[in-house]
């Protein structure tokens, strides 16, 4: 990997140009949003890889030799840190972290819910509001939080009370939410 005081962070048309440029040479002919999965959800692969997944290691690697990044490819290279950290802990049986905060956990995606369980410590504490989700057109998915809510060991505690609204607006809220079939249930 380049220094981590070298890498630069492309913008949009950067890594479109880029991702176009690897297609191309890789003749991939699959499907935009099955390539957009496998670049999002990298870790994931294993056993005989897929052409997407093909693309994808093709496209983080010529990032990682230019030092400049998609914001995908960051999360690729501290999610391979963050591994590097955790065997390196695990050898000396002392986790570095006593205690790991997630924020808005409902915005996360794939990759981060892979740093966060990879990520050597005692204690993890989530706070997220699946409802709020809006990151889905980043990557962010909503599932992430909800497997690890439905974890077993893990505790939900939802917060039923609402101070920001009149009763009147969060029951219509709820009524039309309650439709979701991928959420929590809660009461506000």
């Amino acid at each position: 990997y380049p220094a981590l005081g070298d890498i630069t962070l492309m913008d949009g048309d950067m890594a479109n140009e880029l991702l176009e440029q690897t297609k191309s040479e890789a003749r991939y002919k699959g499907s935009a949003k099955a390539l957009t999965k496998a670049i999002r959800e990298w870790p994931a692969h294993s056993g005989r890889p897929k052409a997407e997944e093909l693309v994808a290691s093709r496209y983080f690697q010529s990032q990682i030799r230019s030092g400049v990044l998609d914001f995908d490819c960051l999360l690729q290279v501290g999610y391979d840190l963050v591994n590097r950290i955790g065997r390196s802990t695990v050898a000396a049986h002392k986790p570095p972290f006593r205690h790991l905060l997630v924020d808005e956990f409902q915005d996360s995606g794939f990759v981060d819910g892979c740093i966060y369980r990879a990520l050597p410590k005692d204690s993890v504490f989530y706070v997220g509001d699946g409802d709020q989700a809006i990151y889905g057109f980043r990557g962010g998915d909503v599932g992430v939080m909800l497997k690890q809510g439905r974890t077993p060991g893990s505790k939900l505690i939802t917060l039923e009370n609402n101070y920001r609204s009149a009763a009147l607006i969060c029951g219509a809220a709820n009524k039309l939410i309650s439709n979701n079939r991928n959420r929590f249930d809660k009461q506000t």
